[in-house]
């Protein structure tokens, strides 16, 4: 195995949006890789931070001119994203995000997915059917992810996708994500 570590999240300020200084946002993601040795960095951006456009822009631009000083160390840095995910897959401004973030030139290594409060609009009745609920989640995104990257087989697609259900009593106290959840999202990721 080895250690990816997450940054962001919904409580907290993202790097890229706590600046609007493209060398200084290199410097701080540079020392993260560096300090910890890493070769997986996750990004979780959730929340008000999805909206926020000059952040995404200003990330992507960080990382693409990163992806290209590590590539001419020999570096490899796997990228990942953690977004918000409805059964009906990223939301649009989630979406908009991986686009840009594509577009600006950074070659992503995944998405990983929080599959959970969904709410009842998008997820109606979730007793007994937050696996579906994931699996759903997992399969549109998956299609997503086909249109952004057309050069990928679906194969390659699936490879770029994780997922993280919240176990047990949710943020929306009507979806809990059981044992037998989990379950059939296991069976769903082996097949």
């Amino acid at each position: 195995g080895d250690v990816m570590i997450s940054i962001g999240g919904a409580a907290n300020t993202p790097l890229a949006s706590a600046t609007d200084n493209l060398e200084d946002l290199k410097i701080q993601y540079r020392n993260i890789i560096n300090t910890y040795e890493l070769r997986h960095l996750d990004f979780d951006i959730e929340g008000i931070w999805v909206l926020d456009n000059d952040a995404t822009i200003l990330r992507a631009q960080a990382l693409a001119e990163l992806q290209t000083e590590w590539e001419s160390e020999s570096r490899d840095i796997k990228i990942w994203f953690t977004l918000p995910v409805l059964p009906d897959g990223l939301t649009g401004d989630g979406f908009s995000l991986v686009e840009t973030t594509v577009d600006a030139g950074v070659e992503l290594a995944g998405i990983n997915i929080m599959a959970m409060d969904y709410g009842d609009a998008a997820a109606p009745n979730p007793e007994g059917q937050m696996g579906y609920y994931a699996i759903q989640s997992v399969e549109s995104l998956h299609a997503q992810l086909s249109l952004v990257y057309s050069d990928k087989t679906a194969e390659e697609i699936w490879q770029m996708i994780g997922v993280t259900p919240m176990i047990g009593i949710n943020d929306v106290i009507s979806e809990i994500f059981t044992l037998s959840d989990a379950q059939q999202l296991t069976d769903f990721a082996i097949l």
